[in-house]
């Protein structure tokens, strides 16, 4: 895993969320990204499913749903703490190892063209045991392959309960992976975030998965 010059002006956070959504989604980022502290100490990058020209619309709801900071996600990009970073509706995002974002263009992935895998997967290579990736409500099966890479370099993934999604084809297909450390219910989401950051939780291993 890179080691980042934490401290530094502009380096890239210590820890990571990646939150990616499908049908459902902007609800459910909503009330995860709305119960964050303004202080929060991760970086979060969201891949959300949604139409190229309503490409703007997502950052605009988020801006009055969060206290965090919320960026629309340019190449380059350093993936500072407190700041949320939306992938293009139509370009795929990832993570360099130097805790920067890498935007691409390329084919359709779950017939989206912009897939949480390829973020899961690189972001996996870039923070390892720093990584929390959460899969949210959505149809189709974005993510379920990185959530693979997320677990085999240590990090942890949280799937959002079947009951309480909207689409529950998503989270049903992560945990389906058997890689899968929580299943949550939707409100119970944030906390966990929150205490993966701060160091109260080390581990998302801590209890049993809930899986429906």
């Amino acid at each position: 895993m890179a080691q980042f010059p934490i401290g530094a002006s502009h380096a890239p956070a210590r820890d990571l969320v990646v939150l990616a959504g499908s049908a459902g989604g902007m609800d459910a980022l909503h009330v995860i990204l709305g119960a964050l502290p303004a202080d929060f100490s991760g970086a979060i990058a969201v891949v959300q499913h949604r139409m190229a020209s309503h490409g703007g619309l997502l950052g605009e709801l988020l801006r009055t749903w969060t206290d965090l900071e919320v960026r629309d996600a340019c190449e380059g990009d350093v993936l500072t703490a407190g700041t949320v970073f939306i992938a293009p509706p139509d370009l795929h995002m990832s993570v360099t190892a130097a805790g920067t974002i890498s935007l691409m263009a390329g084919g359709a992935i779950h017939h989206v063209l912009s897939s949480a895998d390829p973020l899961f997967a690189s972001a996996a290579v870039a923070y390892g045991e720093r990584l929390t990736a959460v899969v949210l409500t959505g149809g189709d099966g974005d993510g379920s392959a990185g959530v693979r890479s997320v677990r085999l370099e240590g990090g942890v993934v949280i799937a959002q309960h079947p009951d309480t999604a909207a689409c529950p084809d998503m989270p049903r297909s992560a945990i389906a992976t058997g890689m899968v450390d929580w299943v949550l219910p939707l409100h119970e989401i944030a906390d966990v975030l929150v205490r993966r950051t701060n160091g109260s939780l080390d581990s998302g291993r801590e209890r049993p998965v809930g899986a429906p």
